[in-house]
């Protein structure tokens, strides 16, 4: 969505990610005795707000908020291995600022 303002324009963005339940392991039986093998369902919300000032579409600064709702998450769960599991845990809540120039 796009705003016209007095000194330049505003894009506003967004976008919605939802999962369901996951498996981590392709043995079903394994997932059912580590739950640390499976992930259950959640979202994920991002979104972002671009200024380019004065209607210069080569200069823009740009300010984006990742996994708004600040959801836990894993990304990664690996079989355990002597009796020892590993996860990787998702991305928290981010904030990012960025300016750029397209030559």
């Amino acid at each position: 969505m796009g705003v016209e303002l007095p000194h330049g324009d505003l894009i506003l963005g967004s976008d919605f990610q939802y999962y369901s339940k996951q498996y981590f392991y392709p043995s079903v039986s394994s997932q059912k005795s580590d739950s640390l093998l499976s992930q259950g369902k959640y979202a994920l919300w991002n979104a972002h707000l671009t200024w380019f000032p004065q209607n210069n579409h080569h200069l823009s600064f740009d300010v984006s908020v990742l996994n708004l709702q600040n959801s836990h998450y894993k990304s990664l769960a690996i079989t355990p291995i002597n009796g020892l599991s590993s996860l990787t845990l998702g991305q928290p809540r981010s904030f990012f600022l960025q300016a750029m120039y397209r030559f």
